[in-house]
């Protein structure tokens, strides 16, 4: 298996190895780690929390490709959204200060594609995880999206990937003659609700991309993949997984792009 679950949860995104994903005190994203030449035809910003992270190694082999400059805004539990998000019972100030200066950001910025991802688990300051909780983050991401994006920015949203409810590393390791003991069923592994899914479809210029069939087979999530770990803990996809989804990812941004 690669990278070996022993040592796998630092298999992370060089976004993350670089210190450009913020972490939780952070509130000003005024000097974001920029990656692709300066005079670069496209200027690709990438929003969200840590679940927008894991899909830099995806959206940097696509730079590299393509030709790409891209410019990260990313930070720890901080969906993108106008929402006042909860942390430890608490208003997470910090994340809501963020995002309104990444807005100013962006709007110097002037990328020509705004991509964004965040949780599903992610839920509003004072509300319980429920349908109130997933319209009220809605809500709060097409407000945020339409004041990001400039008229003719299309917006891409990445739909939220699997979340396991054990341990993958610890299952695999022990459980080598029998990886399928770690798998999980889609019931359990997409039982959340993401909110983004009901954002998209009020932002003129957003479409959604979801990549989770190639994550998933019909009715399990496997914690391996040919002889790759898909995960590095219970809800983040390892580099080595995301950055084999590149190809994937450019072929479907392309078909959603065709359609704004």
């Amino acid at each position: 298996m690669y990278p070996s679950p022993v040592g796998a949860e630092d298999d992370t995104p060089q976004a993350v190895d670089d210190g450009c994903h913020a972490g939780f005190a952070k509130r000003d994203p005024s000097d974001p780690c920029v990656y692709g030449p300066e005079g670069a035809d496209t200027t690709v910003a990438l929003t969200g929390d840590s679940h927008g992270t894991q899909w830099f190694p995806a959206l940097y082999g696509l730079a590299g490709e393509r030709g790409w400059r891209i410019a990260v805004f990313n930070k720890s539990a901080c969906a993108f959204t106008a929402t006042d998000v909860g942390r430890d019972g608490a208003t997470y100030q910090e994340c809501s200060d963020w995002n309104q200066a990444v807005v100013d950001e962006l709007h110097a910025l002037d990328p020509d594609l705004l991509v964004t991802s965040s949780s599903a688990a992610g839920t509003p300051d004072g509300l319980e995880p429920g349908p109130e909780a997933r319209d009220t983050m809605a809500a709060g991401m097409v407000e945020l999206w339409e004041r990001a994006a400039e008229a003719d920015t299309p917006v891409l949203v990445i739909r939220d990937t699997p979340r396991t409810t054990t341990d993958v590393l610890d299952c695999l390791a022990a459980n080598t003659h029998d990886l399928a003991a770690c798998d999980q069923p889609v019931s359990s592994a997409l039982r959340l609700d993401d909110p983004q899914e009901l954002a998209v479809r009020e932002v003129a210029k957003a479409e959604l991309v979801d990549l989770n069939d190639l994550i998933c087979a019909e009715d399990t999530c496997p914690a391996v993949v040919g002889d790759v770990v898909v995960y590095r803990d219970t809800h983040h996809l390892t580099e080595t997984y995301a950055r084999l989804l590149a190809d994937d990812l450019g072929d479907r941004m392309d078909e959603a792009l065709a359609r704004t």
